[in-house]
């Protein structure tokens, strides 16, 4: 089973850790910190695998709401459209480079 955990700030990403790990057994070689140290391609989250209900394993992701849209659509897609919705500033930049 798979769940994510989305959240508003870091801190809470970190206390949501918490939580889960204090409500079941974590299982230590399966828990992966990617806001510490992100990534190359700028991917942030927390990776935790639990026995939890039935002792079933749950594989669980948690990230703010920001890590998650970075994940989904990648931080290039954002750049691109913040250019289309804005020509004139591309043609300013164009033209002051010359």
């Amino acid at each position: 089973m798979a769940m994510r955990v989305l959240t508003d700030t870091v801190d809470s990403c970190y206390s949501a850790l918490g939580i889960i790990h204090s409500r079941w057994t974590p299982i230590p070689e399966r828990f992966r910190d990617y806001i510490a140290t992100p990534k190359s391609n700028m991917y942030q989250s927390l990776h935790t695998t639990v026995f939890g209900p039935g002792a079933r394993r749950y594989e669980i992701q948690i990230r703010t709401e920001e890590m998650h849209r970075t994940s989904e659509y990648g931080a290039l897609p954002r750049t691109r459209a913040t250019r289309r919705t804005s020509p004139s500033r591309a043609a300013k930049t164009r033209s002051s480079r010359r």
